[in-house]
């Protein structure tokens, strides 16, 4: 009876030794590694949407110079008999304003559009990279669980020889 019981305390401690305790090492080292893959997929992802943001205020502020612009234009174009050279010149200056700020906007918009686009392609590539180191640690983690159980299947079939000895 006492050697039975000295056999499972060997079988616990080499499973302990063997299993366990390098399991939970492994698993501890791939939770830190997942939450810094998730921490950058995080940060690509606010990036993505701040940007988002910057574009969408910079078209609504395009888009009512726009307006503004046109407005201006249909005055100057319904006006032009009734004025005076002077009101004329006044006008087209204000137009003439009017069409570089536009422009800046514009200028601004595209600008704010094609550093989306490259903050989007970051985030993706930062997607992919993510997913394979995930994928790596899955793999590596299946690896770990298939040598724990041939280590458990050769210490359980030790420990039936010995057992039937």
């Amino acid at each position: 009876m006492k050697s039975t019981a000295d056999l499972h305390q060997k079988l616990g401690k080499a499973i302990e030794l063997e299993a366990i305790k390098p399991t939970y090492q492994v698993l501890n080292v791939q939770e830190k590694k997942r939450k810094s893959l998730d921490n950058e997929v995080e940060k690509t992802a606010n990036l993505v949407i701040s940007n988002w943001n910057q574009q969408i205020k910079a078209k609504k502020k395009l888009m009512v110079s726009t307006k503004k612009h046109e407005a201006l234009f249909q005055l100057v174009e319904s006006s032009k008999q009734s004025m005076t050279e002077k009101e004329k010149r006044k006008l087209l200056n204000k137009l003439t304003k009017s069409t570089e700020k536009l422009e800046k906007e514009d200028e601004n918009y595209y600008q704010k559009n094609m550093a989306g686009y490259s903050t989007r392609l970051k985030w993706e590539n930062t997607l992919e990279n993510c997913y394979q180191s995930i994928l790596e640690l899955e793999k590596e983690r299946i690896q770990l669980l298939c040598n724990n159980l041939n280590q458990y299947s050769q210490h359980i079939s030790l420990f039936g020889q010995t057992l039937t000895t």
